[in-house]
């Protein structure tokens, strides 16, 4: 099981695993990893701007496993996650059915990066 800080979702996260060791995960540095990944991603995907397309949705993904990194993303609650995407103030041009493989991914990587 994890435990967090309460740290913003813009500042380093230290998410600590079940023997104790510490992870420090910067959101910014995992935005810019997605950033990268997206610019060698499939050219039909590319031809969208990361900024209002995919990059909220993996910003959505990263500041959904600061508040919620201790539980695998399929016991999250998905209803609320949905929500809070189509409420949030960054905007994205993907509807949440677009946005949620991004967001999972994100979320998943930082859950395999913290074990």
């Amino acid at each position: 099981m994890l435990k967090q800080s309460t740290a913003s979702p813009a500042s380093p996260t230290h998410t600590h695993n079940k023997n104790g060791v510490v992870h420090v995960i910067s959101p910014e540095e995992e935005y810019r990893y997605w950033e990268s990944q997206y610019e060698s991603a499939d050219k039909a995907v590319v031809n969208l701007n990361f900024d209002i397309s995919y990059g909220p949705a993996y910003r959505h993904g990263i500041d959904a496993f600061t508040k919620h990194g201790g539980k695998p993303y399929d016991l999250i609650d998905q209803k609320g996650l949905a929500s809070a995407w189509e409420n949030m103030d960054e905007k994205s041009s993907l509807s949440w059915d677009d946005a949620e493989v991004a967001v999972r991914k994100a979320y998943e990587r930082l859950y395999s990066l913290s074990k």
